[in-house]
Protein backbone atom coordinates (compact mmCIF):
# COMPACT_ATOMS: atom_id res chain seq x y z
CA UNK A 1 0.00 0.00 0.00
CA UNK A 2 2.47 2.38 -1.07
CA UNK A 3 0.35 4.65 -2.31
CA UNK A 4 -1.81 4.65 0.80
CA UNK A 5 1.40 5.40 2.71
CA UNK A 6 2.40 8.51 0.91
CA UNK A 7 3.34 11.05 2.56
CA UNK A 8 6.32 13.21 1.25
CA UNK A 9 6.32 14.53 -1.82
CA UNK A 10 9.56 13.44 -3.16
CA UNK A 11 8.17 10.12 -3.09
CA UNK A 12 5.41 11.00 -6.17
CA UNK A 13 7.56 10.11 -8.62
CA UNK A 14 8.80 6.81 -7.99
CA UNK A 15 4.63 6.28 -8.68
CA UNK A 16 4.11 7.75 -11.88
CA UNK A 17 1.38 9.18 -10.58
CA UNK A 18 0.33 12.62 -9.94
CA UNK A 19 -0.67 14.11 -6.62
CA UNK A 20 -4.10 14.45 -7.28
CA UNK A 21 -4.59 11.09 -8.33
CA UNK A 22 -3.18 9.53 -5.18
CA UNK A 23 -5.23 11.43 -2.93
CA UNK A 24 -8.02 10.33 -4.80
CA UNK A 25 -7.05 6.85 -4.48
CA UNK A 26 -6.37 7.40 -1.33
CA UNK A 27 -9.72 8.08 -0.21
CA UNK A 28 -10.94 5.57 -1.80
CA UNK A 29 -8.90 3.31 -0.08
CA UNK A 30 -10.29 5.13 3.43
CA UNK A 31 -13.68 4.45 2.38
CA UNK A 32 -13.87 1.19 0.65
CA UNK A 33 -10.53 -0.59 1.71
CA UNK A 34 -9.27 -2.79 -0.51
CA UNK A 35 -12.45 -3.00 -2.95
CA UNK A 36 -11.48 0.39 -4.22
CA UNK A 37 -8.87 -1.11 -6.31
CA UNK A 38 -11.06 -3.96 -8.05
CA UNK A 39 -11.71 -3.12 -11.92
CA UNK A 40 -15.71 -2.25 -11.91
CA UNK A 41 -15.31 -2.12 -16.02
CA UNK A 42 -17.19 -3.97 -17.74
CA UNK A 43 -17.90 -5.08 -21.45
CA UNK A 44 -21.55 -3.99 -21.93
CA UNK A 45 -20.95 -4.72 -25.88
CA UNK A 46 -24.27 -6.19 -27.78
CA UNK A 47 -23.74 -9.43 -28.63
CA UNK A 48 -24.31 -10.18 -32.52
CA UNK A 49 -24.00 -13.65 -32.88
CA UNK A 50 -25.48 -16.24 -30.34
CA UNK A 51 -23.46 -18.72 -28.92
CA UNK A 52 -25.30 -21.43 -30.75
CA UNK A 53 -24.47 -19.48 -34.00
CA UNK A 54 -20.92 -18.67 -33.04
CA UNK A 55 -21.02 -23.25 -32.69
CA UNK A 56 -22.67 -23.57 -36.05
CA UNK A 57 -20.19 -21.24 -37.86
CA UNK A 58 -16.95 -22.97 -36.00
CA UNK A 59 -18.84 -26.44 -36.98
CA UNK A 60 -19.29 -24.67 -40.75
CA UNK A 61 -15.66 -23.93 -40.81
CA UNK A 62 -14.37 -27.25 -39.57
CA UNK A 63 -16.81 -29.11 -42.14
CA UNK A 64 -17.52 -27.43 -44.85
CA UNK A 65 -15.33 -26.13 -47.28
CA UNK A 66 -15.02 -22.44 -49.12
CA UNK A 67 -16.25 -24.33 -52.37
CA UNK A 68 -19.43 -25.30 -50.70
CA UNK A 69 -20.57 -21.30 -50.46
CA UNK A 70 -18.80 -20.81 -53.91
CA UNK A 71 -15.70 -19.50 -53.50
CA UNK A 72 -12.04 -20.78 -53.62
CA UNK A 73 -10.67 -20.26 -50.87
CA UNK A 74 -11.71 -19.30 -47.02
CA UNK A 75 -10.92 -15.42 -46.01
CA UNK A 76 -12.49 -12.62 -43.74
CA UNK A 77 -14.50 -11.01 -46.66
CA UNK A 78 -16.19 -14.36 -47.29
CA UNK A 79 -16.83 -15.14 -43.87
CA UNK A 80 -18.87 -11.95 -43.87
CA UNK A 81 -20.93 -12.62 -46.82
CA UNK A 82 -22.04 -16.17 -45.14
CA UNK A 83 -22.47 -14.94 -41.59
CA UNK A 84 -24.66 -11.91 -42.61
CA UNK A 85 -26.59 -14.24 -45.89
CA UNK A 86 -27.17 -17.27 -42.68
CA UNK A 87 -27.37 -14.47 -39.64
CA UNK A 88 -28.13 -11.07 -40.91
CA UNK A 89 -24.95 -9.94 -38.96
CA UNK A 90 -22.01 -8.07 -40.11
CA UNK A 91 -19.52 -7.14 -37.61
CA UNK A 92 -17.68 -3.55 -37.65
CA UNK A 93 -14.22 -4.73 -37.30
CA UNK A 94 -12.39 -7.68 -39.43
CA UNK A 95 -10.65 -8.62 -36.31
CA UNK A 96 -14.41 -10.64 -35.04
CA UNK A 97 -13.76 -12.52 -38.29
CA UNK A 98 -10.09 -13.72 -37.37
CA UNK A 99 -11.10 -14.72 -33.93
CA UNK A 100 -13.69 -16.65 -35.53
CA UNK A 101 -11.24 -18.50 -37.56
CA UNK A 102 -9.10 -19.10 -34.66
CA UNK A 103 -11.53 -20.56 -32.29
CA UNK A 104 -11.21 -24.76 -32.33
CA UNK A 105 -14.61 -26.27 -33.50
CA UNK A 106 -16.72 -27.81 -31.11
CA UNK A 107 -16.26 -30.80 -29.94
CA UNK A 108 -19.03 -33.54 -31.32
CA UNK A 109 -21.05 -35.50 -29.20
CA UNK A 110 -19.88 -38.61 -28.14
CA UNK A 111 -22.84 -40.67 -29.97
CA UNK A 112 -22.31 -38.91 -33.40
CA UNK A 113 -19.12 -41.39 -33.36
CA UNK A 114 -21.76 -44.51 -33.47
Amino acid sequence: MAVVELEDRASLGRTGLNEKHLQHVRQNFHSFGAGAFIDKRRNNSKVLLTKSQREEVLSMLASSTPNDWGWPFWSTRILRSVIEERYGVVYSSRTSYYLLFEKPPPALPAWHNV
